[in-house]
C-alpha cells in the first residue's frame, strides 16, 4: 500500500521541489551591515536608516542565501572504510538529524538600480524642516520556504511507523514567489532626536506556488485488517507551468511555458499586481545611544495570470488484496492474482483525484520585524545589537546579532557580527571600501559556511557596487 500511495505523490512533490526549491531563494537576512558605517543598503532593514550622501547610484547590489534546520552533510557526506573515496547518501543519518518539524528557506535579491538623493535646506530653528531623503529603486526578488513534518520522511524512507494505529500524520507547506519590485522611499528628521521613513512598493509577480493546506494521515485499527488513508490538500499556482494529468486525474508531469522577458514586460507588465510598504523609525535618546525599529514587506500580490487552484480531498480505506479465489485455477470464480492487484490499484487511483479550477487569489508576503540598539564607543567605532523576526507562512525565524563596527580613515568601513540562531551561533564579517566616489561592499553572515559549506545550516552573501557623492 505504501508503494501505491507514494507513486501518487512523488511526481507532484518532486515537480514542486525542482521548480521552486532549486532556486536560490531568501531564507535569512544578512544582519552584518545593519550597524555598519557608510552602508546605504541597510535601508532595506529600515527606511529611516538612510545615509547622509547628497546623491548615490547603486550600480549593483545582490544578496543570496539559505537557511535550514538540517545540513547538507546530514544526508550526503564522505564515506568511510571501503567508501572512503566516495560520497554516500546517508538516509539513517538524515532521519536522525531532522526534528518533528523542519524547514528549508532560501532567496535571491538583486537591485537592478537605486537612485538616492537629499533635497531641502536644514533650518535648525525649526526641527521639522529638515532635508528630505528620497530613493527610487527596482529589485528582482525570489523568496521561498518549505515546511514538513518528520512523518513524511518516515513514509518515503521506511514505509511505516512504530505504531500500527498511527502510521503517519503530518503536514507539508510550500510557499515560493518570484517578483519585481518598484519602490519609492521617503525619510526625514521629524524632531531633534527622531527620524522616520517609509518605503512604498509596487509589485509585479512572476510566479507563485503556495499550499493553503497539505495534510496527510495513515491510521490503522488494532485487530482490524485495514488502514484509513486521508488526504486534504489545496495548492494555489500562478506562473508559466501547466500540470498534466493521467486518466485518473493524478498529476504526472508539468509543462513549462516560455515567459515574455522583454524590457516592456519587465517594466510595465501588470498581470499579477501587488503593493507593499516598509515603515521605520530611528530615535537617538543621547548623543551616543541610538535605537531603531521597523517592519518591512507588509503587503500582498494578486495572482491572476495562469492562476489555478488544485484541490484534493479524499479518504480511502485500504484492505489487503483478497487472493482467496486466486490459488486454484479450477475454481468457478477463479481470479488471476494480477487482476486482483489491478482492481485494487484502480480503486486507489480513483480515490485520489485532483480537481483543478482557474481562479485568481491573493497571497501575502512574508514580513520582517527589526529592533536595533547602537552605542558609540568613539567617533568612528560603535557596538550594536539587533533582533529580527521573520514571519513565514508556516514558521517563524528569530535571530539576535551583536556587532562591532568601525570606520578607518573615512575610507574603509568594517563590521564583525556574532549571530545567535536558536542553539546555533556563527560569526559574520562585512565591509566596504570607498575609492573616490566608488564604493565596493561585501558581507558574509557565516564565515564557517565559507570554509566548510557542507556543515553549515545557513549562509548569506551580499555584494554591492555604488557611486556616492
Amino acid at each position: 500500500m505504501t508503494n501505491l500511495f507514494s507513486s501518487k505523490y512523488c511526481v507532484f512533490l518532486l515537480t514542486c521541489s525542482i521548480l521552486f526549491l532549486s532556486e536560490p531563494i531568501r531564507g535569512q537576512v544578512n544582519l552584518t551591515s545593519y550597524h555598519q558605517f557608510k552602508e546605504s543598503s541597510k535601508t532595506r532593514f529600515n527606511p529611516a536608516m538612510y545615509a547622509n550622501d547628497k546623491f548615490e547610484i547603486a550600480l549593483m547590489n545582490v544578496e543570496m542565501g539559505f537557511h535550514s534546520n538540517v545540513k547538507y552533510s546530514d544526508i550526503i557526506h564522505k564515506g568511510t572504510g571501503v567508501y572512503a573515496d566516495s560520497l554516500v547518501l546517508d538516509i539513517p543519518k538524515f532521519r536522525n538529524a531532522i526534528g518533528a518539524t523542519n524547514h528549508i528557506a532560501t532567496s535571491t535579491d538583486l537591485t537592478v538600480f537605486r537612485v538616492s538623493f537629499k533635497t531641502g535646506n536644514p533650518k535648525e530653528e525649526n526641527a521639522f524642516e529638515k532635508p528630505h531623503h528620497i530613493s527610487i529603486a527596482m529589485r528582482l526578488r525570489t523568496m521561498s520556504n518549505m515546511h514538513f513534518d518528520d512523518d513524511f520522511i518516515t513514509l518515503f524512507t521506511q514505509g511505516n511507523a512504530l505504531s500500527y494505529s498511527r502510521l503517519m500524520q503530518g503536514s507539508l507547506g510550500l510557499n515560493a514567489t518570484a517578483m519585481r519590485e518598484f519602490s519609492l522611499s521617503y525619510g526625514r528628521k521629524i524632531g531633534k532626536r527622531l527620524w522616520a521613513g517609509i518605503n512604498l512598493k509596487y509589485l509585479q509577480g512572476n510566479y507563485n506556488l503556495t499550499t493553503n493546506r497539505f495534510d496527510l494521515s495513515m491510521q490503522g485499527v488494532d485487530f482490524e485488517n485495514y488502514i484509513d488513508v486521508t488526504s486534504n490538500a489545496e495548492f494555489l499556482v500562478s506562473g508559466p507551468v501547466t500540470f498534466s494529468y493521467d486518466a485518473y486525474q493524478i498529476i504526472n508531469g508539468a509543462n513549462f511555458n516560455n515567459q515574455d522577458l522583454s524590457a516592456t514586460e519587465m517594466l510595465f507588465g501588470n498581470e499579477n499586481p501587488g503593493i507593499a510598504a516598509d515603515f521605520g523609525v530611528v530615535f537617538k535618546p543621547t548623543d551616543k545611544f541610538v535605537l531603531s525599529a521597523s517592519v518591512t514587506d507588509l503587503g500582498s500580490i494578486r495572482w491572476k495570470q495562469d492562476a489555478q487552484r488544485i484541490v484534493q480531498n479524499a479518504t480511502y480505506r485500504y484492505a489487503p488484496a483478497d487472493l482467496s479465489n486466486s490459488y486454484d485455477e479450477t475454481l468457478d470464480d477463479y481470479q488471476k492474482p494480477e487482476d486482483v492487484i489491478d482492481e485494487l490499484t484502480e480503486e486507489f487511483k480513483n480515490s485520489f483525484k485532483f480537481n483543478e479550477a482557474k481562479t485568481a487569489y491573493t497571497q501575502s508576503l512574508p514580513y520582517q520585524v527589526y529592533l536595533g540598539a547602537q552605542y558609540a564607543l568613539g567617533t568612528n567605532i560603535n557596538a550594536g545589537l539587533v533582533y529580527t523576526l521573520q514571519r513565514f507562512n508556516y514558521f517563524n525565524q528569530q535571530l539576535l546579532a551583536t556587532s562591532l563596527n568601525m570606520l578607518v580613515l573615512n575610507t574603509l568601513s568594517l563590521s564583525g557580527n556574532v549571530v545567535f540562531d536558536g542553539n546555533n551561533s556563527y560569526v559574520g564579517l562585512g565591509g566596504n571600501l570607498n575609492i573616490g566616489a566608488l564604493q565596493i561592499s561585501l558581507a558574509l553572515n557565516n564565515m564557517t559556511a565559507v570554509m566548510n559549506p557542507a556543515n553549515a545550516n545557513t549562509a548569506t552573501a551580499q555584494l554591492g557596487l555604488k557611486l556616492r557623492l
